[in-house]
């Protein structure tokens, strides 16, 4: 039994086209729970952003945009700033309510005092 799941992203040593070596890319496990009970091996597509190499078979997917996080530095930057401006004070505030409800639990133990 394998421990990937359908769905999941793995990296998988794809051989070059000569054989000389490879190299590790990401795939897609397509294959099912139940594929998995008694085989060691998966099933997986080839995951790949270069669109100039489309094959027979390959299936492009349009206007699925580009995580900014992963390709664009400056605007991985303002993400987050901005979550950490946007969700910082609200986590603060979060933990500021747990703390008093955790001192109101504390003196009505009479823990407190």
């Amino acid at each position: 039994m394998t421990a990937c799941k359908r769905g999941e992203i793995v990296l998988v040593g794809f051989l070059f086209a000569d054989e000389s070596g490879l190299k590790l890319r990401p795939a897609l496990v397509i294959s099912s729970h139940a594929y998995h009970q008694d085989r060691q091996e998966i099933i997986v597509a080839a995951v790949t952003g270069n669109l100039r190499r489309a094959r027979f078979g390959d299936h492009i997917l349009a206007n699925f945009g580009i995580p900014l996080i992963l390709y664009e530095p400056r605007a991985s930057f303002i993400v987050w700033l901005i979550l950490m401006i946007v969700i910082s004070p609200f986590l603060q505030f979060l933990m500021t309510l747990f703390g008093a409800q955790l001192a109101l639990l504390w003196r009505r133990s009479g823990a407190g005092g």
